[in-house]
């Protein structure tokens, strides 16, 4: 469609839609889902299976979305209550407020869009990059993982899990910090250049 909104309910299989300027509603669908947009909104509900959000200068708001999940969106905002276990996201000067539960992996990677993520547990890994762009990680109780953190040029580290503090390295001025807390199960790089790094548990 051109500039259709669209409203896509209780589809088992694969789904595929396009939207130029139009707005995209989707609730319970099952299987394979893409949805792309350039300047419309997309909310979905309750989709369930390998999903793709995509759109322009739109926002995306995901609720109650499980299995594999990708967002993408270049000026829009992303707001996301999920049961995902993968989740993977690129931003471009637009922000992201994810509430996850289970998590075996997520990839998320922002320029001028700062990231807040809350989540129960981390079971594998996450690698969450920014530039120009805060990153908020947080988690509901102390995690089982090892800590990569790089502050990059012109980043700063607050590390409120445990007492480790970042070192500055020599010749690029960074702040780097490694640390583990509990078994160290699962692997949590961040990395940005200008900007805020902030771990820590609710």
């Amino acid at each position: 469609g051109v500039s259709t909104n669209y409203a896509l309910d209780s589809i088992n299989g694969e789904v595929t839609t396009g939207n130029i300027s139009g707005d995209i509603k989707s609730n319970a669908l099952q299987g394979e889902l893409t949805v792309k947009t350039v300047s419309g909104n997309i909310t979905v509900r309750n989709n369930s299976g390998n999903i793709r959000l995509e759109t322009v200068s739109g926002d995306i708001d995901d609720e109650g979305s499980s299995g594999t999940i990708s967002y993408r969106l270049v000026s829009g905002d992303l707001t996301a209550d999920s049961q995902a276990s993968k989740i993977a996201a690129d931003l471009v000067s637009g922000s992201a407020k994810l509430q996850l539960q289970q998590v075996d992996s997520l990839n998320l990677r922002s320029v001028s869009g700062d990231l807040t993520v809350r989540l129960k547990s981390l079971e594998t890994k996450a690698q969450l990059d920014s530039v120009n762009a805060d990153i908020d990680l947080i988690f509901d109780g102390m995690p089982d993982a090892e800590f990569n953190i790089n502050g990059g040029p012109g980043g700063k580290i607050h590390n409120e899990l445990t007492d480790a503090k970042p070192v500055t390295t020599k010749y690029m001025r960074s702040e780097v910090l490694k640390f583990q807390t509990g078994s160290g199960k699962a692997d949590v790089n961040i990395t940005t250049i200008s900007g805020d790094i902030k771990v820590k548990q609710q």
